[in-house]
């Protein structure tokens, strides 16, 4: 599967992550951690089978990532059933499926 979506709306980011999502919180207009993430992201979207969110909390205009206590970023969290129940560490695509998978 390979769902990459961006959420700006409060009310589309709950759509995603109403089942199981992949969130990751960046700005990648002024994070290079956050520019380096994204082929990562993109290479594991072919590996898990739920849809992978980005929330760009520079423009995001909703509160997402104060909702979330977003204090440093790139922030990975795995979602089931609207909340956030892991961080996730690695940032390689590899590892980030096998860490999902744990």
């Amino acid at each position: 599967m390979r769902i990459l979506v961006k959420v700006d709306a409060l009310k589309d980011f709950e759509s995603y992550t109403s089942r199981e999502a992949l969130v990751v919180f960046s700005a990648p207009d002024t994070c290079i951690p956050c520019r380096r993430l994204a082929p990562q992201l993109d290479k594991l979207a072919g590996l898990i089978d739920y849809p992978i969110v980005y929330v760009d909390i520079g423009h995001e205009n909703d509160g997402i990532g104060n909702l979330y206590e977003v204090q440093s970023i790139p922030l990975v969290y795995k979602f089931e059933d609207g909340k956030p129940v892991r961080t996730i560490q690695t940032r390689i695509a590899p590892a980030m499926a096998k860490e999902l998978a744990a």
